[in-house]
């Protein structure tokens, strides 16, 4: 492999964008929550996917744009934070970024009560 075609690609991109430094487990998380992103609508990350994702984990199947949320997805969404202990959420300045679960849980019930999370979970 040439140097040129080393730095072409979805590994090199992570590491670009810093998440290189993220475990397995929370980037077969993250790979998973964008290929839902990408069924539903055609996005790598929607604005909101995180929070529509589990508001799906905590009340059961949904639709999410033109992806119907199966027990299947939850089950492997919950199965994947499970593994990592945590959450990706999406940062302006670090992109896809693992949190812990529990900090995840307390960012989750704070943005319940902001303007923007109803057009994220609908």
């Amino acid at each position: 492999m040439s140097m040129d075609e080393e730095k072409e690609g979805p590994l090199y991109d992570r590491a670009k964008r810093g998440m290189s430094w993220m475990q397995p487990a929370a980037l077969e998380l993250e790979q998973y929550m964008s290929e839902l992103s990408e069924e539903a609508y055609c996005a790598g990350w929607m604005t909101g996917l995180e929070y529509a994702l589990w508001n799906a984990v905590i009340n059961g199947p949904r639709d999410y744009g033109r992806l119907p949320i199966t027990d299947a997805h939850i089950s492997k969404l919950k199965e994947l934070s499970n593994r990592c202990g945590g959450w990706i959420v999406f940062d302006d300045e670090t992109e896809e970024t693992f949190i812990p679960l529990q900090e995840w849980q307390q960012k989750y019930e704070a943005a319940r009560s902001s303007s923007s999370f109803a057009s994220w979970i609908k």
